[in-house]
């Protein structure tokens, strides 16, 4: 049913988008569907819902998908873009991989299909031509349509797997076939790499390292301008909403709910301070990638180092190994190739990983060049006014050695004098957590410095003492506020990675109110006169009077003979016997002897004596 209703919502959404003439892609409003119904008032799993709850949940989404304009909407799709085509590392050089067998792969087969039933030369030549291509694609070492790669990579071949052995690479099984031609890819490519080092050869082959050197530096370069920008426009509307909403909600005499404080300026009104807001959200959201792929630039960085000392070290110790050698064992020699080989692929797949960090980085600045690069930089100014624009290091400087103090319900850490204090999770993504729930979602970052305070198993930073104090009085209602924000704003589920807390909440609110009511009646119940049996000792009484008189009746029987008497029952009384049999000798036979007599036969031959002639012959006689 649950797939069903959800099916429906997204149908009526796509509709309606139409309607409006919205393009939005069914995925985007799959996401933003999945992220409203996190909030319990448009769960439609409880067995009341109705059409008119249906049509709440489709007017709540089609409502943030038609202002296109909104800041909201862009965080929303750059989270949905992040989700989709973000991958790590070794996701990227796996799909790279994976695409790079596909593609050899038609030739691949056709290599292990091959027969040679009537082999003749230009057979085994043809095939052995087709290695040497395949070898040349699967090493990523050069074009093999150039003639200048061909002829080095099937020089090479040569030199270790001559034309001859084709008639028995054909005989072997699908898998050493396979096995074979990767082992020879791997021993072809480090001879030819350790030629382009004695400059022998190397056709096609690029200065990987050097181009991997450049296009980090380049890399990192532009992400870093791109941060820059971003951090800019970060700080300056932190500035503004410091100063717009989190200032004023200090003052004891302002209160939270007025949407227009008496103290704005009468130009500015509530939905440009909520813009603010949401352009601070999209800035940080930004940020939060930005510095994630900032962070995959320095890890490759860190790789390329390590693999460029790798082969170098490596080359020279091949250049040990042959040096002034006519002839060098296979076994110890082709595992140093192929070491050289895997550690100039593990090169290429850094170019990999360059290249999906450059993509996903270009993609990120077109989503936000129109609505979130590009804004009204007059109403910023005016939300500044002459408040001090402050980066995020400085305001840590500013709250230096205002360690937090009161804390109310919460239990305090401090950095200095708290073991492991840098592993400790700050919730929010360490952003305050009192101008998170009273300032429309203010992303002030927090300061650790000052302290962390803990309240139910969770730690929060703040931006200053007084945030903090003012947390501590009635934390569950700071953050019950945010959780309560959160629903309204799916944008920041994501933003803040509250998954872990939004699902829970949303699970207790459902059990809360889909609980059956409690209904009370009055009932009469009828119950016996004495349910228990009685247990009155007959022979009980009070008086120790009486119970003198018994021991003594006792003790005076005690001293009496005892003499036995006939009853009229006792002739009944006999002994009883038991008949038995008594054991006797008996005999069994088992077995007997026989025997058999058999006719024993005598020869003779006739006419040996007296005889003269031929005619001697054999005479047989029987006993009777």
């Amino acid at each position: 049913m649950e797939n069903r209703v959800k099916a429906y919502l997204m149908e009526t959404i796509v509709k309606d988008c139409k309607v409006k003439e919205c393009d939005v892609s069914s995925d985007f409003i799959d996401f933003l569907l999945d992220l409203v119904l996190l909030n319990p008032e448009y769960d439609f799993v409880r067995e009341d819902t109705c059409q008119t709850d249906l049509s709440s949940i489709v007017s709540a989404v089609t409502t943030k998908l038609t202002d296109q304009t909104r800041p909201s909407l862009v965080v929303l799709k750059l989270q949905l873009y992040f989700k989709k085509h973000y991958v790590s590392r070794d996701e990227a050089i796996l799909k790279h991989r994976k695409c790079l067998y596909t593609k050899t792969a038609p030739l691949l087969r056709e290599i292990c299909n091959a027969t040679l039933q009537k082999s003749t030369e230009q057979d085994a030549e043809k095939l052995y031509q087709k290695m040497v291509i395949f070898i040349v694609l699967l090493s990523g070492l050069g074009n093999p349509s150039v003639p200048g790669v061909l002829r080095e990579a099937s020089a090479a071949l040569h030199s270790v797997y001559r034309i001859s052995e084709v008639n028995h690479f054909v005989t072997l099984p699908l898998e050493r076939k396979e096995g074979q031609l990767t082992e020879l890819m791997l021993i072809v490519a480090g001879i030819r790499l350790f030629n382009r080092d004695l400059q022998r050869g190397g056709e096609g082959i690029d200065d990987l390292p050097s181009v991997l050197q450049e296009a980090i530096a380049k890399t990192q370069s532009s992400t870093m301008h791109v941060l820059e920008k971003i951090m800019n426009k970060v700080y300056n509307f932190t500035a503004a909403i410091d100063r717009t909403i989190c200032a004023s909600l200090e003052r004891e005499d302002v209160c939270s709910n007025d949407p227009n404080p008496p103290h704005w300026p009468p130009e500015i009104t509530s939905d440009h301070v909520e813009w603010a807001v949401q352009m601070l959200a999209a800035g940080r959201q930004q940020e939060v990638y930005i510095r994630k792929l900032l962070d995959d630039i320095e890890r490759c960085d860190c790789n390329v180092k390590g693999l460029m000392e790798k082969l170098q070290a490596r080359l020279l110790q091949l250049h040990g190994a042959i040096h002034c050698r006519t002839a060098i064992p296979t076994v110890e020699i082709y595992p140093q190739f192929i070491d050289l080989a895997n550690t100039w692929m593990q090169l290429q797949d850094e170019v990999v990983v360059l290249s999906s960090i450059n993509t996903f980085l270009w993609e990120l600045q077109s989503m936000t060049i129109n609505h979130v690069d590009t804004f009204d930089d007059a109403l910023l100014r005016m939300l500044i006014d002459d408040g001090q624009v402050l980066t995020d290091a400085e305001r840590l400087e500013e709250q230096m050695g205002k360690m937090i103090n009161e804390t109310g319900e919460c239990q305090v850490f401090y950095p200095n004098i708290t073991k492991d204090f840098d592993q400790i999770h700050v919730e929010y993504l360490g952003f305050c957590a009192w101008s998170l729930a009273e300032g429309m979602g203010a992303l002030i970052p927090g300061n650790p410095n000052i302290g962390v305070l803990k309240w139910n198993g969770k730690y929060f930073a703040f931006s200053s003492r007084e945030a903090a104090s003012k947390f501590g009085v009635d934390p569950e209602r700071f953050v019950n506020g945010t959780v309560e924000f959160v629903y309204n704003h799916p944008e920041y589920v994501n933003l803040l990675q509250m998954h872990d807390e939004i699902k829970p909440a949303k699970v207790q609110t459902m059990s809360e109110t889909n609980s059956d009511p409690k209904v009370l009646h009055d009932q009469e119940v009828q119950t016996v006169l004495h349910p228990l049996e009685s247990n009155i000792v007959k022979d009980y009484t009070f008086s120790t009077w009486e119970y003198r008189r018994r021991a003594l009746q006792l003790a005076s029987i005690c001293q009496r003979a005892t003499h036995s008497t006939q009853t009229y029952k006792s002739h009944f009384r006999s002994s009883v016997y038991t008949h038995a049999a008594p054991p006797r000798d008996r005999e069994v036979q088992t077995m007997r002897d026989n025997y058999a007599n058999t006719t024993r036969l005598k020869n003779f031959i006739y006419g040996l004596r007296g005889k003269r002639g031929d005619q001697q012959h054999v005479v047989q006689f029987e006993d009777a």
